[in-house]
C-alpha cells in the first residue's frame, strides 16, 4: 500500500499563513484587503495603482488638528445639506488597483445617487465628490501619485492641505483634467459640486472655527444651495 511524507499534504487543521503586508508590495484589490485584514494591528494602509503603501504614525499637531478643522468646516455644511455624508480615514475602493483611505472625504450618499456606493463589507466603492489630504510627510503622494489617481478616476474636488508650505490647494476635475482654483475677489474657493461650499483659506489654516462657520453659513443661504437641498430631497425620496 502507497504510503504519503509528512510533505505531501497538509494536516486537517492547518491553515494557509496570510503574507504580511509590506510596503512595495505589487498586489491587487482583493489580495491588499486579504492581507490588511489579516494585520488588524495596521491602521493605516493605501494600494495607489497597485502598489502598497504603509502611513507613518499620524502627527497630533501636523495631522490631526489640522483633520479636525476640515471634519468641523464640512460639518458646518452636511448639518444643513441633507444627503450628503462626511467620512474620515475610510477605505475607498476606487477600483481594483486603487484602495485608498482619504484623510477627509464628502459625498453625495448612496441613497441620494452620489457616485460611491457600499458593498456588502461595508466599504466604499467609487469616487467620492470631494477628497481631502492634509499633507505632512505624505506631500509627495498626495500631490503627485495619489493626484494623477484622483483625476483619473473621475473624484470632482480635490482638497490638498499642505502643512509644511501653509497653503490650501483645491483642484477642479474639469475635462482637461485637474485645474487648481484661485480665490475669488472676495479671497474665498468655492465648491461647484457642492453649492454654497466656501472656504477662505487663512481660516482653515489657522483652525478658526467661528469664522469658517460664518462663511460656510454664509454660502448656505444663497439660492443655489436652497435649489441643490431640494433636488437632494427629491432624490432622496
Amino acid at each position: 500500500m502507497a504510503t504519503t511524507t509528512q510533505f505531501d499534504s497538509k494536516t486537517p487543521n492547518q491553515e494557509e499563513r496570510i503574507p504580511f503586508l509590506e510596503n512595495g508590495d505589487c498586489l491587487d484589490g482583493e489580495e491588499f484587503l486579504r492581507r490588511w485584514e489579516a494585520m488588524p494591528e495596521v491602521k493605516q494602509a493605501e494600494l495607489v495603482e497597485g502598489v502598497v503603501f504603509m502611513n507613518a504614525a499620524v502627527r497630533f499637531r501636523s495631522h490631526g488638528t489640522p483633520a479636525s478643522a476640515v471634519v468641523a468646516w464640512l460639518q458646518f455644511y452636511v448639518a444643513e445639506t441633507p444627503g450628503l455624508e462626511c467620512g474620515v480615514e475610510a477605505t475607498v475602493a476606487l477600483d481594483h488597483s486603487n484602495l485608498v483611505q482619504p484623510d477627509v472625504c464628502l459625498l453625495v450618499s448612496p441613497e441620494a445617487n452620489g457616485n460611491c456606493s457600499l458593498n456588502e463589507h461595508g466599504i466604499l466603492e467609487g469616487s467620492p465628490e470631494l477628497i481631502v489630504e492634509i499633507s505632512a510627510s505624505s506631500a509627495n503622494r498626495d500631490l503627485h501619485q495619489k493626484k494623477e489617481v484622483y483625476e483619473k478616476l473621475g473624484v470632482a474636488e480635490y482638497i490638498v492641505w499642505d502643512v509644511e508650505k501653509k497653503e490650501i490647494i483645491w483642484f477642479m476635475n474639469l475635462p482637461e483634467g485637474f485645474l487648481r482654483q484661485s480665490p475669488d475677489k472676495n479671497g474665498l474657493l468655492r465648491s461647484r459640486v457642492f453649492p454654497g461650499l466656501q472656504l477662505r483659506s487663512e481660516d482653515l489654516l489657522n483652525r478658526d472655527l467661528k469664522a469658517l462657520q460664518g462663511i460656510v453659513q454664509t454660502g448656505m443661504k444663497s439660492a443655489e444651495h436652497e435649489k441643490f437641498v431640494q433636488t437632494l430631497k427629491k432624490v432622496s425620496e
